[in-house]
Order: C-alpha cells, then structure tokens, then sequence
C-alpha cells in the first residue's frame, strides 16, 4: 500500500469524482458544490406525499401518542433452538456427548434463566 499523500489527482480521478458527485454519490463539500447540488434537486410538492403524511399535526400527534413502542422478550422458535442445539454440538467437532453431560448442561441452562427471570434488572418479569 502507497502512504505517499496525493498532491493532485489525474485527470480520470477528477470525473470519477465529478460524475460521483453528479449522481448524488457522494457530499458536496465546497460551497459551489452545495449550490450546484441544490439547484438539481426536485421539488417535492404535498401533492407527492401519501395522504398518511399530509396531515403534520396528526402525524407529530399519532408518533408521541403511540404506546406499542415497547421492547419484548421474544422466545426463541423450535427451530431455532434445534439449530442452536446442532451449533453447540458442531463447536465440539462432531463428538457426541453423553446423556448424562446432556442433561447437566440443560439442568445450568434452566437455572441460568430462572437467575435471570429473578434479576432486579430484568424488565421482562
């Protein structure tokens, strides 16, 4: 890798950047290229908005009102705990483990998530 500072591009480099900037690919920088910028850009009118946007009053009203923002604990599908199940097992390169290991490893798991369910910080309770 080059560490060496560009002086100055080459002439490709210039319209790569020019047409980047053209297409809206990257930020104006300069002033100029501020007011170039915005003298390409589309009006958009109310009459382009969706009826559910019109209304700014009802819109600002209906974001502070709602109530189900709330965050949930979603448990994980059967699925999901069948590959989570197979994961583990891959992580022990394939070995099989005993039915007892087994049952101790569910046995921690259970208790883990009763510590959990018990903890002040635990929101979901």
């Amino acid at each position: 890798m080059n560490d060496e500072p560009i002086d100055e591009l080459t002439p490709l480099e210039k319209e790569t950047l020019r047409a980047m900037r053209v297409r809206g690919e990257l930020a104006p920088e300069s002033a100029a290229e501020v007011e170039s910028a915005e003298a390409n850009w589309d009006a958009v009118s109310e009459d382009d908005l969706p009826e559910s946007l019109k209304n700014v009053v009802a819109l600002a009203a209906k974001i502070v009102e709602e109530d189900d923002r709330k965050i949930i604990d979603i448990a994980p599908s059967v699925f999901e705990q069948q590959v989570e199940a197979e994961l583990a097992r891959a992580a022990r390169f394939g070995k099989s483990i005993s039915e007892l290991v087994e049952q101790r490893m569910k046995q921690d798991k259970r208790r883990a998530c009763e510590k959990f369910k018990e903890h002040p910080l635990n929101t979901n309770s």
